[in-house]
């Protein structure tokens, strides 16, 4: 009897000691935290920063920041803070009075950071403790979401057919194409002179000739055109390096790395291993110069289009080509996904649009290759298609019950792929980079389908 009683509380201990279920604070889990205890977000990827008090009390987080500063854990100079003690501060706290009546504080990103992605600051348990004890809320960590590498792109200006309206879409994709042209000319990348009518005009390579100039229209839309005394052809590129974009980061949370100006003659196509005629040619430079970017290649001379892709890769073109939405929530359910990773935000949005569900629950697997049948499930899970009769298929190497087989039909049918072969599919072969691109370029412009190899291999 007392050697059963004695395995009853063995067992009772072990069942304690197991982690409680899974709370709504499932960002936690990705940062390493308690599980049990929730983390208070700052947000600066806007560059307008995030309220001091969230969901928590005043005191509470004041005596965190304090007890932070106290113990060592971050620097402090008036109220500005440096987070990681590498010496250059990251954030301010600064005050803005509220109605005439009372002051809301904001934290705010300053433009001497070296931060990126998100950046957490787990508080030590004793302080947990003592805040359980006194009845006061808490929270175990706080997470600073920061902009990162993954803002960067290229914003394409197509002048090949006269004036374009530059494609625009929201007001944080004109501050960074404004503030890119802006830090080019302050570091002597470009000259410009601004216009009487609010236009400017360019000279891009500094050779004393104007080569483009913008104005705003009747509807506020801006329009860029080549000017007559331009020797310019084929695509023009200036680039800035990520110090450079660092002011954009901490103004507008998006800066873009490269600025391509393309003019009429000459060649647009910067890769010496994608040809004119390939069957991935047109998909290639539509994913260079889309905007956003969806790829710049493996080099700035090549494309390597033959090379595999892997699930971390497919995910983020798709991601990109989609606009780079943000992810509703900051929930995370894959251990192998961390936030320094360039394909974060991609998987997590990913994963909440049901575009994915991972290798396994908690496992996204982003650096194994992705095969040609997960490639048309993502493509047919994001672009969501109405039901339709499945009818019959020539291919003989694909399973009527596999997972890929609705996509796959689907993706035949609207012609963003022919197969292999006449008779193959190859949907556990390892999907190129070359492929990738062209069943992306496809399904967003409805192109009809050339073969996905040139040789059916």
């Amino acid at each position: 009897m007392k050697r059963i009683i004695t395995l009853l509380l063995c067992l009772a201990l072990l069942l304690a000691a197991l982690p409680g279920p899974v709370s709504a604070e499932t960002s936690a889990k990705a940062y390493n935290l308690p599980q049990d205890l929730g983390a208070c977000h700052y947000d600066m990827r806007d560059g307008t920063g995030a309220e001091l008090v969230e969901e928590y009390t005043e005191a509470s987080i004041r005596d965190a920041w304090s007890r932070m500063v106290s113990e060592g854990i971050i620097r402090e100079n008036g109220k500005k803070y440096d987070l990681d003690k590498n010496g250059s501060y990251d954030v301010e706290i600064a005050s803005t009075l509220y109605n005439n009546s009372y002051t809301i504080e904001y934290v705010v990103p300053l433009r001497t950071r070296n931060l990126s992605g998100d950046y957490a600051i787990a508080f030590p348990a004793a302080w947990i403790s003592e805040w359980k004890q006194s009845g006061a809320y808490y929270c175990s960590s706080m997470i600073f979401h920061f902009a990162d590498d993954e803002d960067l792109g290229m914003f394409t200006v197509d002048l090949r057919e006269g004036p374009c309206t530059l494609k625009v879409e929201t007001s944080k994709q004109a501050n960074a194409f404004n503030y890119a042209l802006s830090m080019l000319f302050d570091n002597g990348k470009l000259g410009a002179e601004q216009l009487p009518d609010q236009g400017w005009k360019f000279d891009l390579d500094l050779d004393g000739v104007y080569d483009v100039e913008t104005g705003i229209n009747d509807n506020w839309e801006t329009i860029a055109a080549a000017l007559p005394e331009t020797k310019l052809t084929g695509a023009v590129t200036l680039r800035l390096t990520k110090a450079e974009c660092q002011p954009a980061f901490d103004e507008h949370a998006c800066c873009y790395s490269a600025l391509t100006f393309i003019f009429p003659g000459g060649s647009v196509n910067p890769f010496t291993d994608v040809k004119e005629g390939d069957f991935d040619y047109d998909a290639v430079l539509w994913a260079c110069y889309h905007n956003p970017q969806i790829t710049n290649g493996t080099s700035q001379t090549r494309f390597s289009p033959n090379e595999g892709c892997t699930r971390g890769q497919v995910v983020t073109f798709l991601w990109r080509a989609m606009g780079r939405p943000e992810p509703a929530s900051f929930n995370n359910p894959f251990k192998d996904v961390k936030p320094t990773d360039y394909y974060y935000k991609a998987v997590r949005w990913a994963a909440e649009m049901e575009i994915t569900t991972g290798t396994s629950r908690t496992q996204f697997s982003p650096q194994k290759s992705c095969t040609r049948g997960q490639v048309v499930t993502f493509l047919y899970r994001a672009m969501r298609p109405p039901f339709e009769e499945l009818g019959q298929t020539d291919f003989t190497d694909v399973n009527p019950q596999a997972f890929y087989y609705v996509a796959m039909c689907w993706a035949v049918r609207q012609g963003i792929t022919k197969g292999t072969s006449a008779t193959t599919f190859g949907p556990d072969k390892t999907c190129t980079r070359g492929q990738v691109v062209t069943f992306l370029y496809r399904a967003m412009q409805t192109q009809p389908a050339e073969p996905d190899t040139d040789l059916w291999s």
